[in-house]
C-alpha cells in the first residue's frame, strides 16, 4: 500500500515536492493553497485529484502519512505541530 501525502503550497516548491513524492511512488492525495484557481491549475497539471484551501482541515480529514510543507518559512512551525498531532 502506497504512502499518502498532502502538499501545502502551490508555488515552485510545492510543485517540486509533489513531483519528488510522486517519483517515490507516494500518492499525493491533495494540494493545499491559498488561491483556489492557482491550486486547481497546479493540481491538474500534476495529476493530483483534490484541492484544499484549509490545510488544517486537509490534515485532520485526510489523515495523510506525509505532510509536505512547501510554503514560506513563517507558518512552518504551526503546520509541523498540527501534522505531528494527527
Amino acid at each position: 500500500m502506497a504512502l499518502r501525502a498532502i502538499v501545502i503550497g502551490t508555488g515552485w516548491a510545492g510543485e517540486g515536492h509533489t513531483q519528488a513524492l510522486q517519483s517515490a511512488n507516494v500518492d499525493v492525495v491533495a494540494i493545499c493553497g491559498r488561491r483556489e484557481d492557482v491550486a486547481r491549475t497546479v493540481a491538474s497539471r500534476l495529476g493530483v485529484g483534490e484541492v484544499r484551501l484549509d490545510w488544517r482541515s486537509a490534515i485532520s480529514h485526510l489523515k495523510p502519512d506525509i505532510v509536505s510543507i512547501a510554503t514560506p518559512g513563517g507558518p512552518h512551525r504551526e503546520m509541523v505541530e498540527a501534522a505531528a498531532q494527527q
